[in-house]
């Protein structure tokens, strides 16, 4: 019996111990979709295959390629077959972008099927971002020039479906936010470059690299701009090859013979003709490496030395002038310009080498 009584006396006076609640962890139910712009517009993690749309290709970008846009029609075109995307309760859009020209407001990505039935970001002519959601207004608005030109920069587009917050970061800083009551809820595409439902040219003309779409919330990590320069120039410029080409065909998105037995016929000079003799290789350049303002001389034919392989990206020399003298041929220097090779190049002539111009690095003064 006094057994019994202590026991309950204990019983009465002790306090219970309790199992802690587990602390809230983020589902990770969270599809997520990546078009990294590698040479195709392909989902990395195969959910939502992308389309270049337009004449939509590719440049250098923050890692590796990047979708390049014209500005004018292109954009990336990726429809939705994943229902937490379409329907979401949250969401993440992140981008890296490299715009050449802000000029025409132009749209980072957006999720449209109507003007209110949609989400995207939208960059001012000021550099400021505009977010927007269900509405032909922007929900906010960041301070002018959190977006330069000529530079790699990292957008996020974040929606909290447990706050309501329609968030906006700039390199993982927040740089604006909203309140909206619901997100969208429509099973368009997703536009990467472009808004169908936006006023005036919307169409993105530059570069954007690293596209994500998460159906969760996830705030960014800091980042830094990285400075690249417009247009699609390799960074950095490669060093000068050699090779030339003509100064009438030194124009970005002209294709041209660099080397080759046919070079003279292939290349067209303000300043006549140049010697058949010429393949295309100057082996010798005053000053050395080569650049504008300078001169060039080489030997004929491949004795010129030209080497077994080239890389994707080559700097040559402009020239307007070519002459033979001997058997010396020399030229001027009056530019130099990217060329992004084409496969199939060899040292001997008889395997041409062909490319396209995607910069002009310098040129004469007018």
């Amino acid at each position: 019996m006094k057994l019994l009584i202590t026991l309950l006396v204990a019983a009465l006076f002790t306090t219970p111990t309790t199992t802690p609640s587990p602390t809230p962890t983020q589902t990770t139910d969270c599809p997520t979709s990546r078009w990294s712009a590698e040479g195709n517009a392909n989902d990395s993690n195969g959910l939502n295959p992308g389309s270049l749309k337009n004449g939509a290709t590719f440049g250098p970008g923050k890692t590796g390629q990047a979708f390049s846009l014209d500005g004018v029609g292109a954009y990336v075109e990726a429809a939705i077959n994943t229902a937490e995307m379409n329907s979401p309760v949250s969401f993440t859009w992140e981008a890296w972008i490299n715009p050449d020209s802000l000029a025409d407001n132009p749209v980072v990505f957006s999720k449209e099927a109507g003007v209110f039935n949609r989400a995207g970001l939208q960059i001012n002519a000021n550099g400021s971002l505009c977010s927007y959601m269900n509405s032909g207004t922007c929900a906010a608005i960041s301070a002018p020039g959190v977006v330069p030109t000529c530079a790699f920069t990292k957008v996020t587009l974040l929606y909290d479906g447990s706050t309501q917050s329609l968030v906006t970061y700039v390199n993982g800083s927040q740089v604006s936010s909203a309140t909206v009551a619901v997100p969208y809820n429509n099973s368009a595409a997703f536009n990467i470059g472009w808004s169908p439902f936006g006023f005036g040219n919307t169409h993105f003309p530059g570069r954007i690299d690293e596209v994500t779409f998460s159906s969760c919330a996830v705030p960014p990590t800091p980042s830094e701009s990285a400075v690249t320069g417009c247009g699609p120039t390799p960074t950095p410029t490669p060093a000068p090859s050699g090779f030339v080409i003509g100064d009438l065909n030194a124009v970005v998105g002209e294709q041209v013979t660099f080397w080759g037995a046919q070079w003279a016929t292939k290349n067209s000079l303000s300043g006549g003709t140049a010697p058949t003799s010429f393949k295309g290789f100057a082996n010798s350049a005053s000053p050395d490496p080569a650049n504008c303002g300078g001169t060039w001389s080489s030997d004929p034919g491949n004795s010129s030395g030209p080497p077994s392989s080239i890389p994707e990206f080559i700097t040559v020399i402009v020239s307007s002038s070519i002459t033979k003298s001997g058997n010396v041929i020399s030229g001027d220097i009056p530019g130099m310009a990217i060329v992004k090779t084409d496969p199939g190049y060899d040292h001997n002539p008889g395997h041409a080498g062909t490319g396209t111009v995607v910069a002009i690095i310098c040129q004469p003064p007018d």
